[in-house]
């Protein structure tokens, strides 16, 4: 999937350090928790605990069940995703270290919002930040977010592919690895059951989700080495009785929205149940350990959750650039557009990065979000560059759409 620890971080700040890695995964020494907040920094500077339950990932595992045994590393695709309402998303998290608007004694930052604002969101119960999910239930079905992305994954035409490593198999292992891309589609048949995908644009093959679907890798998310491609975003973390945390703490994970633009996910961090398979799909005794080629790759996620922060500026031009059906214009041009702007701009109740949050001249210019997927097994494709024509709703060099009169920036 990726370099070990020390040669990704080689290849990430010198380009010329990729000939040097001669294998995706080896021995790990980065700390994989640096990133997430704990139930142990919840407390104030007098030493009062904090009230409030923070809604934090799991910790990492007192011990490593298979310290030294590793899987060769696999690819787990997106099968869903469900940008939900608040209601029916209990698996947003606290992003900030702060429950905003709590005002009980050891409350951490007072209550205070973690950005400057006119006026303070408070979180949902835990500290629980999830503004896109409550910008979601606002629009009611008038605009479905969840529809884009889905279709795209159906059709085998976009889609989010992962690759994880460094993973002993079991329960419990302390140090793993997770590779992430948006891939451009499925161009080969490779589940018995996929059947060909045709559009005005654009020839795909539609998943069959039986762990041989190849999902195709964008030049510029890869790395090629001698012994393949390794991925350009990837994060670090670890698994505690089967739930997986990694944490991209300096990446910007990308989530596909539309064939024209992706979300752009900054300070990310991903959690989900890891399921072993059986050759059939099929959940199979945990205790014991992979016997086959494919059961030492056959693995799905459930109740995934991609948890992180989307710009203003960047959901704004996810949105102006989407079209609702292949009939209608792209949204930047329609009369809904500013009503949807409005509704952004009004929403933003985070710091676009981690490293901004209780910054005294950081402004709230991101929504919180708490993406819900499920994930099943899949295999790494060839490299696949897409021609797109630009369009008027595409953002431009400078950020703003190339020909349609509007603006993805909030006043």
């Amino acid at each position: 999937m990726f370099a070990t620890a020390g040669c990704t971080l080689a290849v990430f700040a010198l380009i010329r350090a990729v000939g040097a890695c001669s294998s995706p995964y080896g021995e790990a020494t980065a700390t994989a928790n640096d990133a997430a907040p704990s139930a142990a920094d919840s407390q104030d500077a007098r030493g009062v605990p904090d009230p409030c339950q923070h809604a934090f990932v799991a910790e990492p595992p007192d011990n490593d069940d298979a310290p030294d045994e590793v899987l060769p590393p696999f690819g787990i695709a997106v099968d869903a995703i469900q940008v939900q309402g608040n209601q029916e998303n209990p698996l947003a998290l606290d992003l900030d270290n702060v429950c905003t608007c709590e005002t009980g004694a050891g409350t951490a930052h007072e209550g205070k919002s973690s950005c400057i604002t006119a006026a303070s969101r408070c979180d949902l119960d835990g500290g629980r930040d999830n503004a896109v999910g409550e910008f979601v239930s606002g629009l009611g079905a008038f605009y479905a977010v969840d529809k884009f992305p889905n279709a795209l994954i159906q059709q085998g035409r976009r889609g989010v592919l992962t690759q994880l490593g460094k993973y002993n198999g079991r329960a419990n292992d302390k140090d793993v690895a997770l590779g992430i891309i948006l891939s451009e589609g499925i161009h080969s048949q490779g589940c018995p059951n996929s059947t060909a995908q045709h559009g005005t644009t654009w020839d795909t093959w539609s998943p069959g989700w039986c762990g041989d679907d190849k999902w195709s890798l964008p030049r510029d998310g890869v790395f090629q080495v001698s012994s393949g491609a390794v991925f350009v975003v990837v994060g670090t973390g670890y698994v505690r009785d089967y739930q997986l945390v990694v944490n991209f703490e300096k990446s910007t994970v990308s989530v596909p929205f539309d064939d024209a633009y992706a979300l752009l996910v900054s300070s990310a961090i991903i959690t989900g149940k890891l399921v072993p398979l059986g050759e059939d799909m099929n959940p199979r005794d945990p205790s014991v350990p992979p016997r086959t080629d494919k059961e030492k790759r056959f693995y799905r996620v459930d109740d995934g959750v991609l948890a992180g922060r989307i710009s203003t500026h960047d959901l704004l031009a996810a949105i102006g650039s989407s079209k609702q059906s292949q009939t209608v214009e792209q949204t930047c041009l329609q009369s809904l557009y500013p009503v949807l702007k409005d509704r952004v701009c009004s929403s933003a109740d985070i710091a676009r990065s981690a490293d901004l949050d209780f910054q005294p001249d950081a402004g709230c210019d991101a929504l919180s979000t708490a993406i819900r997927f499920t994930g099943k097994p899949a295999l790494l494709g060839e490299v696949y560059d897409r021609n797109r024509p630009s369009t008027p709703c595409e953002p431009g060099p400078n950020g703003e759409p190339l020909d349609a009169g509007v603006s993805y920036l909030c006043p």
